[in-house]
C-alpha cells in the first residue's frame, strides 16, 4: 500500500470526511479531499488561521509518516483502547485489557530504521485491525 493510501485509512480512522471523489495520480496514488472535523483538534492541519470551522487537505499533504505532531493525535485516539509503548526503534502495542482481565499480549510489533516508522506502521496495522473487528 502506498504512502498516501496509508494516510488516507489514518485519515478516516481520525474522523475525516471524505467530500470528493477518489481520483486516481498518474503516479499510481490517490487523491481524495477530506473535510477534517476531529473535536476540538480541529488545528490538526497546523493553518495559520484564526478561527475556521473545516479545512479542505488532499491526501498527498497529510503527514501522519512525517510529522509527529499529526501522528500524536493517532496515538492519543488508540490509547483508548491499547497501550502504546515506544522504545529506541521499536513500538509494540497490546490491548488495555486482556481475555477475562488476564495478560495482554503484544498485537503488534513494529521495528523499522527509525522511530516515526515504526510507530506510524505499527499504528496503521493496529488501524486494520480495529477495523476488521
Amino acid at each position: 500500500m502506498i504512502t498516501s493510501r496509508k494516510n488516507h485509512e489514518i485519515a478516516k480512522f481520525m474522523g475525516a470526511k471524505e467530500t470528493g471523489g477518489c481520483i486516481l495520480c498518474p503516479d499510481g496514488s490517490d487523491n481524495c479531499e477530506y473535510e477534517l472535523r476531529i473535536g476540538n483538534k480541529i488545528d490538526f492541519t497546523y493553518f495559520e488561521q484564526e478561527d475556521y470551522r473545516s479545512q479542505y487537505v488532499d491526501s498527498l499533504e497529510l503527514k501522519f509518516d512525517k510529522d509527529w505532531n499529526w501522528l500524536m493525535l493517532v496515538i492519543e485516539k488508540l490509547e483508548k483502547d491499547y497501550i502504546i509503548e515506544i522504545i529506541g526503534k521499536e513500538c509494540r502495542i497490546r490491548k488495555k485489557h486482556g481475555p477475562g482481565g488476564g495478560h495482554n499480549p503484544t498485537i503488534i510489533l513494529q521495528q523499522q530504521s527509525t522511530k516515526i516508522k515504526s510507530v506510524y506502521n505499527a499504528v496503521l496495522k493496529c488501524i486494520m485491525l480495529k477495523n476488521k473487528s
